[in-house]
C-alpha cells in the first residue's frame, strides 16, 4: 500500500467574469457588499457538496468567492476528495478559516498522480491538463492561469498571456450553451444578491450579465 501524507496545493486560478484589467487583479464587489456567504455555497444541485468549511471571523477584503476544488485520480473517473475554499483578488485559493497558505488535503498517495479541478457557481470548471504528482515533499503548485496547464480550450484570455475560468455557466452545469443564455435572460434584474446569474460578481443582475452571457459561445468544460 502507497504511504497516505497531507498535501497542500498552492493553487491561482482567475474568474474571467470579474477579472479588472485595469488593477490586473480580480474585483472583490461581493465582499464589499457583504454578500459572500460564512457557509460554503455548494451544497446545492448539481454540486451536491456536504463540506461544513466556514469563515470565522472577519472575512478579509481581497476575497473574490468561493470556489470547489475537486481531487480525482489521474483518469479524472473517480472523485478522491473535494473541498470549498475562498478565492482572493490575485487568484489565490485558501483555506476558509485561516485565509492564507493554499488549502490542505489529508490521506492523499505519496507518488500519485491526481487530477486536479477547480469549480465555480458560473464559471466553467478547469482541471489539471496532466495530473499531478504527490511528492514527498507534500506540496504542489499548480497556476491555472498558463493556459498550457489546463486540461481543453475552455479558459478566456483575460490579460495578455494570462487566462481564467470562462464565465457564462449560471446553470453550473458541464457546458456554457442555450439553457445558460435562457436563464440570464429570463431572470429578472435584482440587486445585492448572491445568485449565479450575476456573472461579473458585482451583486446585481443586470444588463451586462446578459451581454457577457450572449457574448460567451458555447463550449463544454471537458470534464
Amino acid at each position: 500500500a502507497r504511504l497516505l501524507v497531507s498535501v497542500t496545493l498552492n493553487l491561482t486560478a482567475i474568474l474571467g467574469g470579474d477579472y479588472n484589467q485595469g488593477t490586473a487583479l480580480m474585483n472583490t464587489n461581493l465582499k464589499t457588499l457583504n454578500l459572500v456567504p460564512t457557509t460554503q455555497p455548494y451544497n446545492i444541485t448539481p454540486f451536491s457538496y456536504t463540506g461544513t468549511e466556514t469563515i470565522s471571523g472577519a472575512i478579509g477584503s481581497n476575497v473574490v468567492d468561493w470556489v470547489l476544488v475537486e481531487i480525482r485520480d489521474s483518469t479524472r473517473t473517480t472523485v478522491v476528495a473535494k473541498r470549498a475554499a475562498l478565492l482572493l483578488a490575485n487568484g489565490g485559493i485558501v483555506d476558509a478559516t485561516t485565509q492564507v497558505g493554499g488549502i490542505s488535503f489529508t490521506s492523499l498517495a505519496l507518488g500519485t498522480s491526481y487530477s486536479v479541478i477547480v469549480r465555480h457557481r458560473n464559471h466553467l470548471a478547469i482541471s489539471t491538463a496532466t495530473a499531478v504528482n504527490v511528492p514527498a515533499s507534500g506540496i504542489v503548485n499548480v497556476d491555472y492561469t498558463t493556459n498550457s496547464n489546463v486540461l481543453g480550450s475552455n479558459q478566456v484570455l483575460v490579460n495578455t498571456g494570462k487566462y481564467g475560468l470562462k464565465p457564462g455557466n449560471p446553470t453550473s452545469d458541464t457546458a456554457v450553451d442555450a439553457s445558460d443564455r435562457t436563464l440570464v435572460r429570463n431572470g429578472i434584474e435584482s440587486y445585492n444578491t448572491y445568485v449565479s446569474k450575476d456573472l461579473n460578481l458585482d451583486g446585481v443582475v443586470n444588463a451586462r450579465d446578459r451581454q457577457m452571457v450572449r457574448l460567451a459561445s458555447d463550449v463544454s468544460d471537458g470534464i
